[in-house]
Protein backbone atom coordinates (compact mmCIF):
# COMPACT_ATOMS: atom_id res chain seq x y z
CA UNK A 1 0.00 0.00 0.00
CA UNK A 2 1.60 2.99 -1.22
CA UNK A 3 1.14 6.21 1.19
CA UNK A 4 2.64 9.77 0.67
CA UNK A 5 5.05 10.98 3.66
CA UNK A 6 5.97 14.32 4.42
CA UNK A 7 9.71 14.15 4.30
CA UNK A 8 10.36 16.89 6.97
CA UNK A 9 8.95 14.66 9.29
CA UNK A 10 12.60 13.02 9.55
CA UNK A 11 15.85 14.92 10.83
CA UNK A 12 17.59 12.55 8.54
CA UNK A 13 17.90 10.04 5.73
CA UNK A 14 19.11 7.41 8.12
CA UNK A 15 16.08 7.91 10.40
CA UNK A 16 13.96 7.42 7.22
CA UNK A 17 15.67 3.89 6.84
CA UNK A 18 15.73 2.97 10.38
CA UNK A 19 12.16 3.70 10.55
CA UNK A 20 11.98 1.17 7.42
CA UNK A 21 13.59 -1.63 9.48
CA UNK A 22 11.42 -0.85 12.87
CA UNK A 23 8.30 -1.48 10.53
CA UNK A 24 10.26 -4.63 9.01
CA UNK A 25 10.94 -6.31 12.36
CA UNK A 26 8.19 -5.53 13.96
CA UNK A 27 6.68 -7.67 11.01
CA UNK A 28 9.12 -10.53 11.36
CA UNK A 29 8.94 -10.77 14.91
CA UNK A 30 5.25 -11.20 14.80
CA UNK A 31 5.75 -14.05 12.49
CA UNK A 32 8.38 -15.33 14.78
CA UNK A 33 6.71 -16.11 17.76
CA UNK A 34 9.20 -15.77 20.70
CA UNK A 35 10.92 -12.91 19.46
CA UNK A 36 11.76 -10.04 21.40
CA UNK A 37 12.46 -6.78 19.68
CA UNK A 38 13.14 -3.41 21.16
CA UNK A 39 10.74 -1.10 19.49
CA UNK A 40 13.00 2.31 19.80
CA UNK A 41 16.85 1.36 18.70
CA UNK A 42 19.31 2.00 16.23
CA UNK A 43 19.52 -0.80 13.27
CA UNK A 44 21.73 0.89 11.04
CA UNK A 45 24.96 2.74 10.28
CA UNK A 46 25.79 4.59 7.31
CA UNK A 47 28.39 3.12 4.85
CA UNK A 48 31.58 4.88 3.77
CA UNK A 49 31.09 4.69 0.38
CA UNK A 50 31.45 7.75 -1.22
CA UNK A 51 29.39 7.69 -4.34
CA UNK A 52 25.87 6.22 -3.00
CA UNK A 53 23.90 6.41 -0.32
CA UNK A 54 24.35 3.21 1.76
CA UNK A 55 23.25 1.58 5.05
CA UNK A 56 24.49 -1.66 6.61
CA UNK A 57 22.16 -3.84 9.31
CA UNK A 58 23.98 -6.70 11.36
CA UNK A 59 20.34 -6.93 13.22
CA UNK A 60 20.17 -10.34 11.73
CA UNK A 61 23.78 -11.73 12.63
CA UNK A 62 22.79 -10.30 16.43
CA UNK A 63 19.23 -11.87 16.39
CA UNK A 64 20.85 -15.43 14.51
CA UNK A 65 23.44 -14.95 17.44
CA UNK A 66 21.09 -14.26 20.29
CA UNK A 67 18.04 -16.97 19.31
CA UNK A 68 21.06 -19.66 17.53
CA UNK A 69 18.85 -19.21 14.19
CA UNK A 70 20.41 -19.09 10.41
CA UNK A 71 21.21 -15.22 10.31
CA UNK A 72 20.96 -15.53 6.37
CA UNK A 73 17.64 -16.61 6.52
CA UNK A 74 16.54 -13.86 8.98
CA UNK A 75 18.15 -11.34 6.81
CA UNK A 76 15.84 -12.90 4.11
CA UNK A 77 12.82 -12.39 6.03
CA UNK A 78 13.32 -8.93 7.22
CA UNK A 79 15.03 -7.73 3.43
CA UNK A 80 11.49 -9.47 2.30
CA UNK A 81 9.64 -6.91 4.15
CA UNK A 82 11.45 -4.29 4.12
CA UNK A 83 10.95 -4.72 -0.06
CA UNK A 84 7.19 -5.51 0.28
CA UNK A 85 6.53 -2.11 1.52
CA UNK A 86 9.28 0.10 -0.20
CA UNK A 87 10.76 -1.84 -3.11
CA UNK A 88 10.71 2.35 -5.44
CA UNK A 89 12.32 3.79 -2.72
CA UNK A 90 15.54 1.04 -1.61
CA UNK A 91 17.53 -1.49 -3.04
CA UNK A 92 18.02 -4.33 -0.46
CA UNK A 93 20.40 -6.93 -0.67
CA UNK A 94 22.24 -9.40 1.55
CA UNK A 95 25.93 -9.49 1.96
CA UNK A 96 28.06 -12.42 3.03
CA UNK A 97 26.49 -14.70 6.23
CA UNK A 98 23.28 -11.82 7.17
CA UNK A 99 24.37 -8.37 6.82
CA UNK A 100 21.47 -6.06 5.35
CA UNK A 101 22.50 -3.30 2.83
CA UNK A 102 20.32 -0.83 1.70
CA UNK A 103 20.70 1.84 -1.29
CA UNK A 104 18.78 4.79 -0.66
CA UNK A 105 16.99 5.81 -4.08
CA UNK A 106 17.82 9.24 -5.72
CA UNK A 107 14.00 10.92 -5.63
CA UNK A 108 14.18 9.85 -2.08
CA UNK A 109 17.73 11.80 -1.27
CA UNK A 110 16.07 14.60 -3.87
CA UNK A 111 12.93 14.37 -1.73
CA UNK A 112 15.10 15.37 0.98
CA UNK A 113 17.63 18.00 -0.41
CA UNK A 114 14.23 19.70 -1.47
CA UNK A 115 12.60 20.17 2.09
CA UNK A 116 16.00 21.03 3.39
CA UNK A 117 16.07 23.80 0.53
CA UNK A 118 12.54 24.98 1.26
CA UNK A 119 13.28 24.79 4.52
CA UNK A 120 16.09 27.42 5.20
CA UNK A 121 14.57 29.20 2.13
CA UNK A 122 12.32 30.43 5.02
CA UNK A 123 9.29 30.73 2.92
CA UNK A 124 5.76 29.34 4.31
CA UNK A 125 5.24 26.06 6.37
CA UNK A 126 6.22 23.13 3.58
CA UNK A 127 5.95 19.37 2.93
CA UNK A 128 7.75 17.61 0.10
CA UNK A 129 5.87 14.68 -0.61
CA UNK A 130 7.41 11.59 -2.53
CA UNK A 131 6.28 7.50 -2.35
CA UNK A 132 7.23 5.48 0.61
CA UNK A 133 5.24 2.65 2.28
CA UNK A 134 5.25 0.85 5.45
CA UNK A 135 4.52 2.98 8.19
Amino acid sequence: MQQMLPVSKYTSIKQLVNGHFQVSLSIYASYAKNLYMLKEGNFVYQSREKCKVLYLSGIALKLGKGYQVDASAIAHQIASHFLRNCDKDFQVEILGSGLIQVEVADAVIAGCFQSLIEGVGGGSKFFTFFNVSGF
